[in-house]
């Protein structure tokens, strides 16, 4: 099934002045395919997953342009760590506007950006996320901000869904290999958290005990949407509290999970200054914990947590996708009332409550804590409130509060 990935405009837009562009995401986000489809017939590509090319690359990495002449696609450039200042120094001197166009894991993205960081706009990086809900409606997006003019474009080609069209998205996850006839849900997760356990964290630990590693990222998924608690999820593995801080950071460095932090600016009041975890993969998450069908995932006790966690994925990847790094809050206060999520634009905070329901006539108490809380920040402006939740169609009510169904992110 060909999907449109909408971040092609990006890779389009900086390949006009971008002598190397980057691309990074986390595994089976589809990089290497998507990548070829765009390429013309004149890229050439190189996978340095190849222990030749991998040879080639880093023992001699001039002769390796040599063969590999720009335009050139080269995959798993972390495998040749020898290159990357070769093809800097390259593009310094004499390369083109998209010469070298670069796959990486999400890992490796930040020590190649140190790396190039002085190529000025001669250098893009940007990330490949999972499917995003847009994307398999086949619309089009921009950054996901709830003011009434910027979601009046979203208002165009809209593709309205049910809560059990939203819980099947949820439950197969954001993965690409999951929209293709056929797919087979738990051989596929399956075979991906195998891929976590025996390959991806062994990067950074060694591990005496595989499954120890398996049982910690169920626990991490079972706090999805959840204040992050190191204490719970060392005591559901049998690990200490610093092992797991070590293997969550892990998880974070390999974008399995997303740490949301508090809004905690100068001069706000009574905040909870504890991240937040989402999984980045609803699907993923899903499958650890057990819930083999969408249903059952609807129905279950975490139904909200992984609606809320879906939400979130959403927002950032329309971000992402737009070549923008996406700057989200939220804010609880030490009371547990809590708002989940909060969008920073052009100095201006958009606090959105998410929500299963669609029972939303008493929505609007939830802002309060909004405005006793930020009363006296000067760093940042708020606006008034929105609900992202399961009503049918968009809506305000008399308080100017926002109520935006789940399907227009």
């Amino acid at each position: 099934m060909y999907i449109k990935r909408l971040i092609s405009k990006q890779i389009f837009k900086f390949n006009k002045k971008a002598a190397i562009i980057v691309v990074y995401s986390q595994d089976q986000s589809g990089k290497t395919t998507f990548f070829k489809q765009l390429a013309s017939p004149d890229r050439k590509y190189a996978d340095l997953a190849e222990p030749a090319l991998r040879s080639m690359a880093n023992e001699e990495p001039v002769l390796f342009l040599q063969r590999y002449v720009p335009p050139v696609l080269i995959d798993n450039i972390q495998y040749a760590p020898e290159l990357v200042p070769v093809i800097k120094d390259y593009a310094l001197k004499h390369s083109k506007p998209g010469d070298f166009w670069l796959i990486a894991p999400k890992e490796d993205a930040e020590t190649i950006t140190a790396i190039m960081q002085d190529l000025g706009d001669k250098f893009a990086c940007l990330e490949l996320c999972g499917l995003s809900s847009t994307e398999l409606d086949g619309r089009e997006s921009t950054p996901f901000i709830p003011d009434m003019q910027l979601l009046a474009g979203r208002m165009q080609n809209l593709v309205p869904h049910s809560v059990v069209e939203i819980y099947e998205r949820i439950w197969h996850g954001s993965k690409p290999a999951m929209y293709n006839e056929g797919a087979d849900w738990q051989a596929f997760y399956a075979k991906l958290v195998q891929d976590i356990l025996q390959r991806d964290i062994r990067k950074f630990v060694q591990l005496n005990d595989e499954m120890k590693f398996y049982r910690f990222l169920c626990a991490a998924a079972s706090q999805t949407a959840k204040l992050l608690n190191y204490a719970v999820m060392a005591k559901e593995t049998g690990i200490s509290i610093p092992t797991a801080k070590q293997w969550l950071g892990i998880l974070e460095r390999i974008g399995i999970v997303y740490l949301l932090q508090p809004a905690a600016f100068n001069g706000v009041k009574y905040v909870v200054k504890t991240p937040k975890l989402y999984f980045t993969d609803t699907g993923l998450a899903a499958y650890l914990l057990r819930w083999n069908t969408a249903d059952a995932l609807e129905l279950g006790a975490m139904s909200a947590e992984f609606f809320e966690t879906w939400v979130i994925g959403e927002v950032y990847k329309s971000f992402a996708n737009s070549g923008q790094k996406a700057q989200l809050y939220y804010y609880r206060n030490f009371n547990g009332k809590e708002v989940e999520l909060l969008i920073l634009h052009n100095g201006v905070l958009y606090p959105c409550v998410i929500s299963k329901s669609a029972q939303v006539q008493k929505m609007y108490k939830r802002f309060n804590i909004i405005e006793a809380a930020f009363g006296g920040c000067t760093e940042v402006k708020t606006a008034g409130g929105s609900v992202i939740c399961l009503v049918p169609e968009f809506g305000t009510d008399k308080n100017n509060i926002m109520y935006i169904p789940a399907w227009m992110i």
